[in-house]
């Protein structure tokens, strides 16, 4: 049983070993180095030679007497025969590869078949025609890597991550553009001051921390202008990542970046600063001044400002039309496209004292002419010498790098160099803080809630009301289980 076994298995062997093709090199020359002969062998019926472009060495293939070595023994003549037989194991392999897939398709295996395979494969060049096309397909292939190279390496720079936001998400919006365009400056200053280029994976909490220094103490920023650099380029690295996110490269852990801290104290001295109000006498000082008649349009700025709480680019929209009547009640009414929220404005007798004055509220200032109008209502409150001085901020001349830069300054001015458009909205909310409640004041400033309206005018909400409601609430609530626990002690006495 054993010995049928195995004749049967030795059998199946001699088979196989017939059907399978076999490939063989051979060196033919007299050279030192030359071609390779190639054999293909299969069966009885297909037995091709083939001279390829192959070039070898003939000290590879022949041993001190002469006898032609096998593919294998390539490995034991040194790093040069080994590389050679590993390139020619690569070309052997696919061959038979090859052989294989369109034998059992059926496709003929000619000596035509044979040589174009191998040409394939091999695909080395000969003619001086082609060695020119090939030598411009790689110089072609070479300048290709290198532009993509380049591209890449220009698309993780920090400065062009925050070009792609300028030019891209923000090229509609002039004051977006404006702070980009201000960050752009900040960080190439920085790359010179630091004598090195940014990429975006650098963006890490340390070169936050290390920007806000340069920001702060370099460059005499305020924290809170540092903060808002420092937003924006996080917001233009995640922008650039999403635009490429196969070529860009960021820190893993870019979310977890913290921003420099401003203290609630800082805070609050920043809020003062900012909030410069006018209160009912200097209004009556500035309505009883005279003024030339190129300042009138911004006396009736002041004046009306205060009164109705709108931004200056509204006061087009209190005209004659918009006006409505209730009885004896009468209002302006109008859709703000700033806020999305109609809003409504009562005529008051203060307002209508204005108006018979100094006419509708109406400038003839353009919609452009902020600068203009904050000029001339200094102009005005100057001469009405609103001269209290107060704690507040100004852009003021400096010198930064031994250049002239403009900075915030934070000091005490007299008001009428602080005061601007800004301040005639707050003036408003400040001065009818106790005498509207904040919803109905809301109604006209456009604020989501009362917590943002005392921030906008720096006052804390009086929360008085609400800890007496609290009060009340809990007391009633302790009755109620002292009376509980009497009950109960009554009922076990009885018991």
């Amino acid at each position: 049983m054993g010995t049928n076994m195995g004749t049967f298995f030795y059998l199946c062997f001699v088979q196989i070993s017939k059907n399978m093709a076999t490939i063989n090199f051979y060196y033919r020359g007299k050279n030192k180095t030359g071609s390779l002969t190639v054999r293909l062998k299969h069966s009885t019926n297909i037995d091709y030679r083939l001279t390829t472009k192959i070039s070898s060495q003939k000290s590879y293939w022949f041993k001190a007497k002469g006898k032609h070595r096998k593919l294998e023994e390539l490995s034991y003549l040194g790093g040069d025969a080994k590389n050679h037989k590993t390139y020619l194991e690569d070309v052997k392999n696919n061959l038979l590869l090859h052989f294989e897939q369109d034998n059992n398709k059926g496709i003929a295996i000619s000596k035509t078949w044979f040589s174009k395979k191998l040409d394939e494969l091999t695909n080395i060049l000969s003619s001086k025609k082609e060695i020119v096309k090939e030598e411009l397909r790689l110089l072609d292939k070479e300048k290709e890597e290198k532009k993509e190279a380049e591209d890449i390496k220009s698309k993780n720079l920090v400065t062009s991550a925050i070009n792609e936001v300028i030019e891209k998400e923000y090229f509609n919006n002039k004051t977006q553009k404006k702070i980009y365009k201000q960050l752009l400056n900040k960080i190439k200053s920085y790359q010179a001051d630091k004598k090195k280029i940014v990429n975006t994976k650098d963006v890490n909490q340390n070169f936050i921390n290390g920007f806000t220094a340069y920001l702060m103490e370099d460059l005499k920023h305020q924290p809170s202008t540092a903060r808002k650099h420092c937003k924006s380029l996080i917001h233009a690295v995640k922008y650039q990542k999403n635009a490429y996110s196969d070529k860009v490269l960021i820190s893993e852990n870019i979310r977890d970046i913290k921003y420099p801290k401003v203290s609630t104290t800082d805070k609050k001295k920043i809020r003062s600063e900012i909030v410069v109000t006018l209160n009912f006498d200097e209004l009556e000082k500035i309505h009883r001044k005279e003024v030339p008649n190129r300042l009138l349009n911004a006396k009736k700025v002041i004046l009306f400002g205060c009164e109705i709480g709108l931004r200056v680019s509204d006061y087009n929209k209190l005209t004659e039309d918009n006006i409505h009547k209730t009885g004896s009640l009468k209002f302006w009414s109008f859709y703000n496209q700033k806020t999305g929220a109609d809003v409504v404005i009562p005529i008051t007798k203060r307002i209508q004292s204005l108006i018979d004055i100094y006419g509708m509220p109406k400038t003839e200032y353009s919609k452009s002419a902020d600068v203009i109008i904050n000029k001339e209502i200094k102009e005005v409150c100057a001469l009405a010498e609103i001269n209290q001085l107060v704690d507040a901020r100004k852009s003021k001349s400096v010198i930064v790098k031994g250049k002239k830069v403009r900075r915030s300054v934070s000091m005490q001015y007299p008001k009428h160099e602080v005061i601007g458009t800004h301040s005639l909205r707050r003036s408003f909310a400040t001065l009818y803080k106790d005498v509207l409640t904040l919803f109905e004041i809301r109604q006209i400033t456009g604020h989501a809630s009362d917590a943002q309206l005392m921030e906008y005018i720096n006052e804390t909400e009086d929360k008085t009301d609400l800890l007496k409601a609290m009060n009340k609430k809990m007391n009633a609530h302790e009755v109620k289980l002292s009376e509980k626990k009497a009950t109960l002690k009554l009922v076990k006495k009885a018991n």
